[in-house]
């Protein structure tokens, strides 16, 4: 069933483009390639998983724009479609995986459909104008582009039962439940990580949280600032397993454990005559989902990431998927401290929750 579709769905494409033109050979004045009709039945059929995957979620979204995304060596690797109102689901076009997604959120980095955009996984964003490439993320030229590893190739990899446990091939909507709730606000983005201290610019999304939504007396005025940093620096001395010699952004810190964090935050907050308690365990999703129904934020250490690797993020909401026929995926929205904000990523590599 599965070739059947493959093929009529292919010679569906073939037929509309010369239907459309008798005898035609170009397409927007470009030569018809078997490339061409290649990428456009590969496109298609990113779109086709896109609607699924909104579908098995039962949201209401209709796709707007479709932004091509590219790796470093100029081949198109995957689609950004853009949802109305809000939210945005990237398609790998290597293996129809879903590297990342947004229900509320609007990918604020791939916007023009006119521009080249390259993407190289979650949070590694970039636009390449002539032969000049520049990350969207800090602004700065990438100089050495060969170095740089297909980080997008590694998700894929990672997700290559992904299509499968979402339903998105051989099951039916019904057989699909789907459970999720979102904090009433974004949790903050702060980007500052000189030199592997991701643990406290976490810490300081969470802590900022806190201060902005929950209690007003976690973060005083003189440490308050658009981008986090000063909040950060204040964090870095309780949350850093190597303490204050983290501050130096030329010495690379040993970074947070989960009990760090706990205790660091509890220290901080305790030097501003804030009493509260803090706790960690073991990722559970239960902890997430009842942090979550409870309207507070909670940190997830992450291991071995594909992309983040050993990383700190902040958990925002969380979507769960349960399939009769595969099983039970989960997805945890974060601002992941690389800039990403309502962006996911799968329970399989979170490793630590801290409340």
């Amino acid at each position: 069933m599965k070739k059947f579709f493959k093929s009529a769905l292919f010679a569906s494409i073939f037929i509309f483009i010369f239907s459309t033109s008798a005898f035609a050979s170009v397409i927007n004045n470009k030569p018809i390639t078997n490339n061409t009709i290649n990428t456009i039945y590969k496109e298609t059929t990113a779109k086709n998983i896109a609607l699924k995957f909104i579908s098995n979620l039962h949201e209401n979204k209709k796709i707007g724009k479709e932004i091509k995304l590219y790796n470093f060596q100029d081949k198109e690797n995957s689609v950004c479609f853009i949802l109305k109102n809000g939210g945005y689901i990237i398609v790998s076009l290597e293996d129809y995986s879903i590297p990342e997604f947004s229900i509320t959120s609007t990918n604020r980095y791939f916007t023009n459909t006119n521009k080249k955009y390259i993407y190289n996984g979650p949070g590694e964003y970039y636009q390449k104008n002539n032969n000049t490439v520049i990350s969207l993320i800090n602004n700065k030229l990438v100089t050495n582009q060969v170095s740089i590893v297909d980080k997008l190739s590694l998700v894929s990899k990672s997700n290559v039962n992904t299509k499968k446990q979402l339903g998105i091939n051989n099951i039916s909507e019904s057989s699909v439940t789907y459970n999720s709730n979102f904090l009433p606000h974004l949790v903050p983005s702060y980007t500052y990580n000189p030199n592997g201290v991701c643990g406290s610019t976490a810490a300081a999304m969470f802590v900022e949280y806190w201060n902005d939504y929950i209690d007003g007396r976690w973060v005083p005025t003189e440490l308050q600032s658009g981008d986090g940093t000063l909040l950060i620096k204040a964090l870095i001395p309780y949350c850093q397993i190597d303490g204050s010699a983290a501050l130096d952004p030329t010495h690379t810190s040993l970074g947070s454990g989960a009990d760090n964090l706990a205790n660091g935050i509890h220290d901080y907050l305790n030097s501003k005559g804030v009493q509260q308690s803090m706790y960690w365990e073991n990722f559970n999703i239960n902890r997430v989902e009842d942090c979550i129904n409870n309207k507070i934020p909670a940190m997830i250490t992450l291991a071995n990431h594909p992309v983040y690797g050993n990383h700190v993020v902040v958990a925002s909401g969380y979507i769960i998927l349960n399939n009769t026929l595969n099983g039970t995926i989960n997805f945890i929205q974060v601002s992941d401290g690389w800039g990403g904000q309502g962006t996911y990523v799968a329970s399989t590599y979170c490793d630590k929750v801290v409340w």
